[in-house]
């Protein structure tokens, strides 16, 4: 099992896909649409 993962880490980073999402923003987006979807307003 530890070696499956270690291998498909490797193939993750190998392929970039890290490297393609900033994983900042799509936190403070998802956030922010939730919190705004709680509220009832909307994002303009």
């Amino acid at each position: 099992m530890d070696n499956e993962l270690e291998i498909l880490t490797a193939r993750y980073r190998e392929l970039g896909i890290d490297r393609q999402i900033d994983y900042g923003k799509f936190c403070l987006y998802s956030i922010i649409t939730h919190s705004t979807a709680i509220e009832g307003s909307t994002i303009t």
